[in-house]
């Protein structure tokens, strides 16, 4: 059951992944919205429809009203989260492996580089939830979430549990 409600979350979850491939994954990084809705086969309507709900949620940016639109720091972890567990409801999204023609490469489990990289991306996204104090419990929700994948990895994982257990007391602070 997913805690934000995305009107349309398959199409929301096909577009920020297209944009985080499109900007390498870098949240720095402004892609023509145009383009990018062209290379998915929206029409005008339905995709500014899409980048608003995005918006709104936080989870991509409108960096120029032309329509250069970035992945958040969000966006980029909800994005991230979602892949973590396909069978599960995230965030912003419920289970990946329930939407409708989205590749293995889409759903891809997280390697443990990638849940160290998923640990960078929520400190960066602290300072900007630290603002919203709604979104806490959701944060500590994805915290604890992450402190199980980190104990029930097969992979030796002191530096990632270091990192939750400095992640969890910087949100407590």
């Amino acid at each position: 059951m997913a805690t934000m409600s995305l009107t349309h979350p398959e199409q929301c979850f096909t577009l920020l992944h297209q944009l985080a491939t499109a900007c390498e994954f870098k949240t720095a990084v402004s892609v023509d919205m145009w383009a990018l809705g062209e290379s998915l086969g929206l029409r005008e309507e339905p995709l500014q429809s899409l980048v608003r709900e995005l918006c709104d949620a936080r989870l991509i940016s409108l960096v120029t009203p032309a329509g250069s639109i970035c992945l958040s720091p969000v966006g980029l972890a909800a994005l991230n989260l979602a892949k973590i567990d396909p069978d599960r409801p995230s965030a912003y999204f419920p289970a990946l492996s329930g939407f409708f023609g989205l590749s293995e490469e889409s759903v891809s489990p997280l390697s443990r580089p990638a849940v160290s990289t998923l640990l960078d991306q929520l400190a960066a996204c602290r300072g900007l939830l630290e603002s919203r104090s709604d979104v806490s419990p959701q944060l500590e929700h994805r915290l604890g979430e992450l402190e199980q994948l980190v104990a029930a990895s097969p992979v030796e994982s002191t530096s990632l549990r270091q990192g939750l257990e400095q992640l969890r007391a910087a949100l407590a602070d």
